[in-house]
């Protein structure tokens, strides 16, 4: 529903309405005193919003209620309500990768409501992922990743009797 709100505004307010990945590249030039010339933007969306802006839900019950079936389920219960409340609240963000000047930052991008429950599609509101993004993590296992078809891949061939050689990185 938030996406189709966002292209109708549009479409009704072309001169004035911002994208989300403007609001993206100009909120992290401005933190980052970044000139726009360097910086890229990259949408995201393998990413959820709430997920990425969520704080740690992490929570463990107590033995005591681990213990007991009944206390467990509601417990469980109770911790699905919290998530659900704190997705909802993300509805309609996108997510962008926006890196330059040495940054690597995770950012979920939305038009703000207004007072009323106006709509603002000329204003984008942009918040930094709470998740500690990590593109070295991620390099790091594809090429596991990689290493391992390449090693299967090098098994297949040795049982078959023929070369294998491992993919370029």
């Amino acid at each position: 529903m938030g996406s189709i709100r966002i292209a109708f505004g549009c479409v009704l307010l072309v001169a004035g309405c911002k994208e989300p990945r403007v609001g993206a590249l100009e909120t992290f030039a401005k933190k980052y005193s970044c000139p726009e010339a360097q910086v890229t933007v990259k949408s995201r969306t393998d990413l959820d919003a709430a997920t990425e802006m969520s704080p740690n839900f992490e929570t463990k019950p107590s033995d005591e209620v681990k213990n007991d079936p009944a206390r467990f389920a509601k417990w469980t219960q109770d911790q699905e309500k919290v998530h659900a409340t704190w997705a909802a609240g993300f509805s309609g963000y996108e997510m962008f990768q926006v890196t330059g000047c040495g940054h690597d930052i995770i950012y979920a991008c939305h038009h703000p409501n207004g007072t009323r429950g106006s709509y603002r599609p000329e204003q984008v509101s942009c918040e930094e992922s709470r998740k500690e993004y990590d593109r070295e993590h991620d390099a790091a296992k594809a090429a596991k990743k990689q290493a391992k078809e390449d090693a299967k891949a090098a098994k297949r061939a040795a049982k078959d009797g023929v070369s294998a050689t491992p993919s370029d990185p």
